[in-house]
């Protein structure tokens, strides 16, 4: 047990042999895990050793933790002290009887309280942190590290029988803090300021318990999440190639596909917002294990395809109007819950593999937007467009959606809506219109964002130059875009997706020239969510993931109306 006391050193009694020292006002004692899990923490005492305040979460590792550490190390001067250690699983395992990590875990804990609570300091923060981790936790995808925030005056230290949570304004989630939070908690504790905190925030505690039956869901989503998205792309890449086959041989005369089966099947191209909805909202369910998402997934998509099929009867886009209607009803619904499926979603983007942590995640910027365009596909254009300004408001002002590169994508396409419908064809004068209102509606919401009280927000923050202006967030964007399609070529395929429904709408193929002809606004539609879609891959830093469901809600929407109309007949019954 000499390891653990060895790093309070400054804490205790030995710091008063100097002569006439400096009372020591604050003090901060750093506890730095390697390859420990927040599961082992949670069962241990670590997650309940404090003072007047603790509480124990999970760290998102959006920078190094080991590199904040660092950081922090250099804060002690004068009246205020830091001292830091890193014990690695062996050793805290060594510190055991029966050698297991979370009785190790128990040793340093009474440790830490006892010495703490033994300081002369006036008062004392531990910070108990997970800087890397372990091989095991690698294999099962566990992404998330632990942390303990301790605050009290001594000899208040102890061990409790219980803890609470943590949060910060960075992630506005009750158990869930950023690496970039550590740097701001010690320096504020210390009363110091930072110039530059990566728009990291002060950590604090929530009056929640600890977040353990949220890590347990997210590994749940970890072990399933590649599974049942692979899934999810093989029915969609099926059902396209299937579709597209069809309307080509029916474009050219081809009887092999009887009128049935053109009817049944344009409803498979209706099936992808659904689909997308369901994968989403899963990240709601108390379980993710195979049995219980698995049925919800397949339930939601089938169920919420086969609800519009009697809108049928009410033209060609009364069930693409209706499906619109319905996600955006969805959509105010969970922006209410503060979207808080997106912790532990199915579709991707999970808040805690580092995606934005509140308001609306960049993975249904396409399925949002796409489905105002969808909701607009049968109403004048003006009020198509004033309605997708609405939902631009929606997504983007803080408290909402607070998603600025889905505001100026949903401004985007209002205004090519407007332009490019009472126009009746793309032109210069259309792609003004859509850069000018994109323009115009994204400062408007950064304006807000910067104005409006309340804590600040990644957009706040962009207005103040942290960010290093728009050509640098653009590059930033573009880079970070570029390397998540390196990592993940799967995405390749709806990235390209956008810019051929944009060159479908602008030069149209000969199998769609019927529909197009006969349905002037299909191809609007097809021609918008194209374009918004390349929009959106540039302004958001996860281009690829803002990008696919454009592609998805276009080609599907493409599919359902122009096969019946393929060989310039209508053929399509209820």
């Amino acid at each position: 047990m000499a390891l653990v006391p060895v790093m309070l050193i400054g804490l205790g009694s030995t710091a008063t042999a100097q002569t006439a020292p400096e009372p020591r006002t604050r003090a901060v004692v750093i506890v730095g895990l390697e390859g420990v899990s927040a599961g082992e923490v949670f069962a241990s005492d670590l997650a309940s050793v404090g003072g007047d305040e603790v509480g124990s979460g999970l760290l998102v590792p959006q920078t190094s933790p080991g590199n904040q550490l660092d950081l922090i190390e250099t804060l002690g001067e004068g009246n205020a002290t830091i001292t830091s250690v890193r014990l690695g699983r062996d050793e805290i395992a060594s510190l055991a009887d029966d050698g297991s990590v979370v009785s190790g875990l128990d040793a340093v804990a009474g440790s830490v309280a006892g010495d703490a609570a033994a300081s002369d300091a006036g008062r004392v923060l531990v910070l108990v942190v997970g800087v890397a981790p372990h091989a095991t936790m690698v294999a099962r995808r566990d992404g998330v590290l632990p942390v303990v925030v301790a605050a009290g005056a001594p000899p208040s230290f102890d061990v409790r029988t219980s803890g609470v949570s943590l949060t910060s304004d960075s992630t506005r989630r009750e158990g869930v803090v950023s690496s970039f939070d550590l740097l701001p908690t010690v320096s504020a504790f210390l009363g110091r300021s930072i110039s530059d905190t990566e728009g990291g925030s002060v950590i604090r505690v929530a009056p929640v318990d600890p977040p353990v039956a949220l890590y347990e869901r997210y590994l749940e989503m970890r072990r399933i999440t590649v599974p049942v998205q692979a899934a999810a792309a093989l029915y969609v890449t099926l059902a396209t190639l299937v579709l597209a086959v069809m309307l080509v041989l029916r474009s050219r005369g081809s009887a092999r596909f009887g009128d049935r089966a053109v009817n049944r099947a344009r409803w498979f191209g209706l099936s992808v917002p659904p689909l997308a909805v369901g994968l989403f909202a899963a990240g709601h369910l108390p379980r993710l294990t195979y049995p219980i998402a698995l049925p919800f997934v397949v339930a939601v998509t089938v169920a919420g395809t086969l609800a519009v099929v009697p809108l049928a009867r009410r033209g060609r886009f009364g069930p693409i109007v209706a499906m619109g209607i319905g996600v955006l009803v969805l959509t105010v619904i969970e922006t209410l819950l503060g979207w808080s499926a997106a912790l532990t979603p199915l579709l991707g983007g999970s808040q805690l593999d580092g995606g934005r942590f509140f308001g609306m995640p960049n993975v249904v910027v396409g399925l949002v937007v796409g489905a105002g365009v969808y909701a607009a596909a049968r109403s004048s254009f003006a009020v198509g467009a004033w309605l997708l300004v609405g939902i631009a408001l929606l997504v983007g002002l803080p408290g909402m959606g607070a998603n600025i590169g889905a505001a100026i994508a949903a401004c985007a396409a209002a205004g090519l809506w407007f332009v490019v419908g009472t126009r009746g064809r793309f032109d210069t004068r259309a792609a003004a219109a859509g850069l000018g209102a994109a323009v115009v509606g994204g400062l408007v919401i950064l304006a807000i964002h910067r104005f409006a009280p309340g804590a600040p927000t990644h957009a706040t923050r962009f207005v103040e130059g942290a960010s290093g202006g728009p050509l640098t967030a653009l590059t930033d964007r573009l880079e970070v875009g570029i390397e998540l399609l390196r990592r993940s070529p799967a995405a390749i395929g709806p990235t390209l997706g956008v810019v051929v429904l944009a060159a479908l709408g602008l030069w149209p193929a000969r199998a769609v020239r019927p529909a197009f002809s006969i349905e002037p606004r299909l191809r609007f539609l097809v021609l918008v969510l194209g374009m918004t879609g390349i929009l959106s891959y540039l302004v958001e830093d996860s281009g690829a993931a803002a990008a696919g469901l454009f592609f998805g809600l276009g080609l599907g929407a493409l599919f359902y109306v122009s096969l019946p109309l393929a060989n310039g007949d209508d053929v399509a019954r209820p």
